[in-house]
């Protein structure tokens, strides 16, 4: 009796939330080229010199608006003007999204036409999927999942304020690779985090070469070559590429704890100790040392000889990929002025020893050095 009573209560709840969060937008740093003509843009250099031609549907950072012009700075780095006519400033909604949350990771969640067990299935969901939140009552959600309308059952269902999109995209990759959702619309840009082959994400932009996604808490941008339209089901027999990476604590004596370290060496600073049996995210795997999660939100270091990988790659490889198409330098140290070992080139795959924030440490053939993130994919 408990339960009916509720969820009358969270039916209105849900309402509100969805209008009062419908209504609240944010403006990002980020704005596409879109003009009338769909000819593409003049570009003045706040430096001076020739003027530059940009096409619809380039990604420009706004570092200024004026009344008719806007400072902005293209992906490689250069700064001038563009008139403002000519800029969609790409603004954030945020709504109450629910995600499938499966007991199991190979579970799914069946979606029915009516609220009830014996209604129809529309279709089977597995984990993250999201959907948009209609309405709740009876311990049933009213939901639309890729277009089609019906109901989950609400305890299956994680609901958080997130950004919402113009639709939804599931990510493609080949084998067990991961692709990076970074801060900025190329490769320059930062990686914020990794994605599965099977992950979903909202669409909140597309432009010509890099869009604008979101996962239920993080913005960034994705290339479209990695993403297909709508939600792809995974095959049941392959859900390990789907499912979201993460390690258990194994210590090798019950009595020891591992140490999530500030920084990948055992001289860092330790932000907590864990026993075994411990879970965590693994926001980035390496050979010696893994980027984790804890479940009480803290981020760091583990060695990965005391953790058991789940749903990741028996050997953690990345891609060297040079916005020219030449090749990244492998250094000595993590910095521009160590020196350089060898060239790696375009598209050679590199293993990842560990991963940092800027420089990861990888073998590529007889040479273990640094590559600077942004050159890695």
């Amino acid at each position: 009796m408990r339960r009916e009573r509720m969820f009358p209560f969270l039916s209105a709840v849900l309402l509100l939330c969805l209008c009062f969060l419908s209504s609240a937008a944010s403006a990002e740093p980020f704005a596409l080229i879109q003009t009338e003509s769909g000819e593409g843009t003049t570009f003045r250099p706040q430096t001076g010199g020739q003027d530059l031609h940009l096409p619809d549907l380039d990604w420009a950072e706004v570092l200024e608006r004026e009344s008719g012009e806007c400072l902005v700075r293209l992906s490689d780095g250069r700064t001038g003007f563009v008139p403002k006519e000519d800029l969609r400033i790409q603004e954030i909604v945020y709504a109450a999204i629910g995600y499938v949350k499966n007991p199991t990771s190979d579970g799914f969640l069946n979606l029915r036409s009516e609220p009830r067990y014996t209604s129809s299935v529309l279709g089977r969901y597995y984990n993250g999927v999201p959907c948009t939140l209609i309405s709740g009552s009876d311990g049933w959600l009213h939901v639309q999942v890729d277009g089609l309308d019906g109901y989950f059952l609400s305890e299956f269902v994680d609901i958080v304020t997130s950004p919402q999109g113009q639709s939804w995209a599931t990510v493609t990759l080949p084998s067990r690779s991961c692709v990076n959702l970074r801060s900025g619309p190329g490769y320059a840009w930062p990686a914020l985090r990794q994605y599965p082959s099977g992950a979903y994400v909202t669409v909140l932009a597309e432009g010509r070469e890099w869009w604008m996604v979101s996962d239920a808490h993080t913005v960034g941008f994705m290339q479209p070559s990695f993403l297909s339209r709508g939600i792809v089901s995974p095959n049941p027999d392959t859900l390990y590429e789907a499912a979201s990476s993460y390690a258990v604590v194994t210590n090798p004596r019950s009595t020891q704890v591992l140490h999530l370290r500030l920084r990948p060496t055992r001289k860092s600073e330790s932000l907590g100790q864990y026993s075994n049996g411990a879970r965590l995210t693994i926001l980035s795997q390496g050979m010696e040392w893994c980027l984790v999660q804890t479940w009480d939100g803290l981020t760091g270091y583990m060695m990965t000889e005391f953790l058991t990988l789940y749903n990741a790659m028996d050997v953690p490889e990345k891609t060297v990929v040079h916005p020219e198409g030449t090749f990244a330098n492998l250094r000595e140290g993590p910095s521009l002025e160590s020196s350089v070992l060898c060239e790696v080139p375009h598209g050679a795959r590199v293993t990842v020893i560990w991963p940092d924030d800027q420089w990861y440490r990888v073998q590529y053939e007889e040479y273990s050095g640094y590559i600077s993130v942004s050159f890695l994919q």
